[in-house]
């Protein structure tokens, strides 16, 4: 129960933050990248499914429960620096800035809660931008660093969808 409140906690902290800035209403982000890529990087991952909340698409990629483990959306640029748009999760982050992405990149890394199961340096959300989109992905139940091995396979999922020629 604590597992599925604190998802609904991100997922809503996540599509409040992109309730700011909407997504592009003709890109699907499940076409960024193939679906098999994900399912290899990432075992836990099951199924795919596209969902749209007003103005905001999304692809969530769900585990074995139905349950999200990881949301990508992409985004018009409206111009706000991507450490400001991941700043907006609140205190319970530390905000990193991320080299070799996209134009501007930051991520908001979780900080430690041992009163609340949380060990930290997770990775709750990764922001890129470029020059007319920008690329949001919150890696829900992925257990992703934010340093070493798991961050650099994250890294090169993000790259590949940075490719997608189904982007602006």
């Amino acid at each position: 129960m604590r597992l599925q409140l604190l998802s609904l906690l991100i997922i809503s902290i996540f599509l409040t933050q992109a309730a700011s800035s909407a997504t592009y209403p003709d890109i699907n982000p499940c076409s960024l990248i193939s679906p098999q890529k994900i399912y290899t990087a990432y075992p836990t991952i099951k199924t795919m499914e596209e969902q749209t909340i007003g103005p905001n698409t999304t692809c969530n990629y769900h585990n074995k429960y139905g349950l999200s483990e990881l949301i990508v959306s992409v985004h018009k640029n409206d111009g706000a620096a991507a450490k400001s748009v991941v700043s907006m999760l609140g205190d319970g982050y530390r905000i990193k800035t991320v080299e070799g992405l996209g134009k501007e990149a930051a991520m908001a890394i979780s900080l430690p809660k041992p009163e609340y199961g949380i060990a930290g340096d997770q990775v709750a959300e990764l922001y890129i931008k470029e020059a007319d989109f920008c690329l949001m992905l919150a890696p829900v139940r992925l257990n992703i660093k934010g340093s070493g091995p798991g961050f650099e396979t994250f890294r090169e999922i993000v790259l590949e969808m940075l490719g997608s020629s189904n982007l602006p």
